[in-house]
């Protein structure tokens, strides 16, 4: 949603994640040294081949791989992928350019040691929304257990790499905001970011852009609406209390760190977990993660095949070569 607000900004274009550094920096070892020629132009046209398969289409039919690799400052996974984001805003006429891609906080050191030196949103919602969300989704982890682990990581994460690196260049917007008082938080963050705001930033799901959203999945199927002003605390009917208890005992200081209130005092909390349990977690993850693949949205995951065809041929490749 946020994405879409701020790619109906005229100065902005901000295309659907194709996850370029989630997806390629684990391939890296594969292609060898950048600085030969011949295997920076393979990576280059590798990950250009991989956007241009996402499940969201961009509004560019082709990339110019010769033009990318000259304009990279170095020959990097980074540089491809701030030129091909660069090339992209040009091509929209754009002069800023977004990525929601949510793993790129991993590389934040990557990105910072490079040169780039973006600003950083970070999104907060509550976990347990968050959790009760992504347990409808194709992608991302089921069981409350690992819900609540991947969710602490993240925005411990964020706030770790952020206050390192980028202090002057990180903002935070908490979700529930964004929802209850749309406006006026949208102008807050469009004042901190330069950009100008205009009523049409309200109307994103009337774009052209939120109906490709929308085709890609059945998890995007929100943002052809407009903003759901209830969307908060949906965990309190969506999780059962055991659930919602494993998720405080495990990222409750965090929820109150970000100033979400605990449904359970913490002297209830489990002050751990017995390895037992944990593989019991682990068990039931795998199966209800398994299961979301096959019945949650069959052709949101036809449209994902392009891409994993791609990574599966990248891989192969390098078998064969070996």
């Amino acid at each position: 949603m946020l994405r879409l607000m701020l790619n109906q900004c005229d100065e902005v274009v901000a295309p659907h994640p194709p996850h370029i550094l989630q997806m390629f920096f684990p391939l890296l070892p594969l292609y060898g040294d950048l600085e030969k020629q011949e295997n920076f132009m393979l990576l280059a046209n590798d990950v250009c081949e991989y956007v241009l398969a996402n499940p969201v289409p961009w509004e560019i039919e082709s990339f110019d791989i010769e033009q990318i690799a000259a304009q990279c400052k170095n020959k990097s996974l980074v540089s491809i992928y701030q030129i091909v984001h660069e090339v992209y805003a040009k091509q929209q006429a754009a002069n800023t350019w977004c990525c929601k891609s949510m793993a790129n906080l991993y590389y934040i050191p990557q990105i910072e040691n490079e040169g780039l030196h973006p600003v950083y949103i970070h999104l907060v919602r509550d976990g347990r929304d968050v959790a009760a969300s992504f347990r409808k989704a194709i992608v991302g982890e089921k069981h409350i257990y690992h819900l609540a682990k991947q969710w602490l990581v993240e925005q411990e994460t964020s706030k770790k790499f952020c206050q390192q690196f980028a202090p002057d260049r990180y903002v935070p917007v908490l979700y529930e905001n964004l929802i209850h008082d749309t406006e006026n938080t949208l102008r807050i963050l469009f004042h901190r970011l330069g950009l100008t705001f205009t009523e049409k930033v309200l109307h994103f799901y009337e774009a052209s852009e939120a109906k490709r959203t929308a085709e890609g999945g059945k998890m995007w199927d929100n943002v052809k609406r407009p903003v759901m002003e209830k969307n908060s605390n949906k965990f309190l009917t969506q999780l059962s209390e055991e659930e919602i208890l494993i998720f405080e005992s495990i990222a409750g200081d965090t929820l109150q760190h970000f100033g979400y209130t605990p449904f359970f005092v913490e002297e209830k909390r489990y002050q751990s977990f017995s390895l037992q349990q944990i593989a019991e977690f682990d068990l039931l993850n795998k199966s209800m993660k398994e299961n979301a693949v096959t019945t949650f949205d069959p052709e949101g995951m036809k449209k994902r095949k392009a891409q994993e065809e791609i990574l599966r041929r990248i891989k192969n490749r390098a078998g064969t070569a070996n």
